[in-house]
């Protein structure tokens, strides 16, 4: 046996510890080169995701009349309330507990989100068809969106699977692929809508719009879904195809609690986004939704990157919650508030300034009242912008009920606002207060938590 001298020992202690510093650091610096590369393909995706979604709403709110629009508009809607609707929401679940390290340790997970994504999507899909009109007659009060919700029915067959493949995508550092697939849908609309206008100019037909809209979403969904799978078939090797009450029941024992939180979180989703518009198509007007819409599409551009930042940070800050590296956590908390606050002041001031110029390149003196409420919703978005790195931070250390609980706070807020009257203005400051509370009672908890354990 070799025993240490009184000099040797404190030597190899040295080099143990700065082995450790050394191995700490190049994780953080991998972390954020991985970043580097996310956020150069982030802000090309924010770039030309936001300008084609300005384009098509220009080319939709000058060539259709307020209240087609409105219809247009509660379609495309119908697409974002359906999953809120089916409450399941398996993204978040696949980026806390898929392991790279050990492929075929994630076929159970695999297997049962996509079986469940699946039925979910045939069941939908058999409901919102057959239902269609019942649904526009009786629940909207407006029978002409019975095509609308009937053909987007179709489409949610396809969707169902979106949080499985974005989630898969992501955490196999193919995050391309969750933004190319997108502009390139988003291309093809515009250059759809542009042709049907002039070959049926003056017989313009809202259906026509919502086909185009939905063969290139649907393309998206499964070029998507094939990448992703393409992505993990090292998981599925060697594994055996079984279904029992027993593996539903181990499952749900080892993934149910986060399947359900999330869940409620996605349900609470009614009272935020995408249920504003859901809410005010059902207790507002036509005009209402339009407008409400143009100043939300005024914003889209920062909701777009608030998304795809969260979607290029949160993998890789999971992994460093779990690993336990609170000090990397908090250096780029600070780094990432100080340049999204100074981006957000630059451009805040900007829109703030030309909001009405913004709004007649994009649609026309129609929706010139929509220019406050834009105000409004884009204080809520940058409050929401410079948050971005809590969530997932949050989501690891499993508070997220108590995210659902702040959400709740929203629901008196719009209690009162049916109750008085539904407006543009009071869904825009119901977003706005739920957003603060969020930011004063949620995040500041996670940064506590986050300094205590450093």
């Amino acid at each position: 046996m070799i025993f240490l001298s009184g000099f040797e020992a404190p030597v190899f202690k040295t080099i143990y510890i700065n082995s450790k510093l050394t191995f700490k650091i190049m994780n953080y610096l991998t972390f954020i080169n991985k970043a580097k590369k996310n956020f150069s393909i982030n802000i090309i995706g924010f770039f030309l995701l936001g300008v084609l979604e300005l384009i098509k709403t220009a080319v939709l709110t000058k060539a259709l009349p307020l209240e087609e629009y409105a219809l247009y508009v509660i379609s495309i809607n119908l697409l974002q309330i359906l999953p809120v609707i089916v409450g399941f929401k398996f993204h978040d679940v696949i980026i806390r507990f898929y392991s790279i390290d050990t492929p075929t340790s994630n076929y159970e997970l695999l297997v049962g989100v996509l079986g469940i994504s699946a039925i979910i999507g045939v069941v939908f899909c058999l409901l919102g068809t057959s239902l269609s009109w019942f649904i526009a007659a009786e629940l909207y009060s407006k029978p002409d969106l019975a095509f609308g919700i009937y053909i987007f029915s179709c489409v949610f067959l396809f969707q169902t699977f979106e949080s499985f493949y974005l989630a898969i995508l992501r955490v196999k550092d193919k995050y391309s692929w969750t933004i190319v697939p997108k502009i390139i849908s988003n291309i093809g609309m515009v250059c759809g809508f542009y042709y049907y206008l002039n070959v049926f100019e003056g017989e313009v037909q809202l259906q026509g719009i919502l086909i185009i809209v939905a063969v290139f979403l649907v393309t998206t969904h499964i070029v998507s879904l094939i990448r992703a799978l393409m992505c993990v078939v090292a998981d599925f090797k060697g594994a055996l195809f079984r279904v029992s009450k027993e593996k539903i029941f181990i499952w749900w024992e080892k993934y149910g609690r986060d399947v359900f939180d999330t869940g409620v979180a996605n349900y609470l989703t009614i009272i935020t986004t995408p249920g504003d518009i859901f809410l005010l198509g059902i207790f507002g007007t036509e005009g209402t939704v339009a407008i409400y819409n143009v100043a939300k599409q005024i914003v889209s551009p920062f909701i777009i990157l608030q998304g795809n930042i969260q979607s290029a940070i949160s993998p890789d800050l999971v992994r460093m919650s779990r690993s336990g590296q609170k000090s990397s956590i908090l250096r780029f908390i600070k780094v990432y508030i100080i340049a999204s606050l100074f981006i957000v002041c630059v451009v805040g001031a900007g829109v703030a300034l030309y909001i009405d110029e913004i709004i007649m390149i994009i649609s026309n003196e129609e929706y010139l009242s929509a220019a406050s409420i834009a105000l409004v919703l884009l204080v809520a978005a940058f409050l929401t912008l410079v948050s971005v790195p809590f969530y997932p931070v949050g989501l690891e250390l499993g508070l997220l009920r108590l995210r659902n609980l702040l959400v709740l706070i929203r629901v008196p807020c719009l209690l009162y606002l049916f109750v008085f009257g539904v407006s543009a203005m009071g869904m825009a400051l119901v977003h706005l207060i739920g957003v603060i509370t969020l930011r004063l009672f949620f995040d500041f908890k996670i940064l506590r938590k986050v300094l205590e354990t450093k």
